[in-house]
C-alpha cells in the first residue's frame, strides 16, 4: 500500500476517462499514477505550502488557502 511522504489525506481523486490513469489531490500537490506502476509517476504542486488543491464539478481545481 502506497501512503503519502507528508502524511497526509486524499482530498480529491479523478480518473482519466479513456486511459489508466488517475490522479490525487494531497495539500498542494496534484500526484499522477499509472495503474501499472507501483507508485505516481508524476506530480504537480501550487508555489505556495499552505494553499490546498480540490477537484470541483465540470473538472475546475480549486486552489484555497486554509487558515
Amino acid at each position: 500500500m502506497w501512503q503519502s511522504p507528508e502524511g497526509l489525506s486524499v482530498a480529491s481523486l479523478a480518473f482519466h476517462p479513456d486511459d489508466n490513469v488517475l490522479v490525487f489531490a494531497i495539500g498542494n500537490r496534484l500526484r499522477f499514477w499509472a495503474w501499472e506502476m507501483p507508485e505516481p509517476y508524476h506530480e504537480s504542486r501550487t508555489s505556495r505550502e499552505f494553499e490546498k488543491i480540490r477537484f470541483r464539478a465540470y473538472f475546475i481545481l480549486q486552489s484555497c488557502v486554509v487558515p
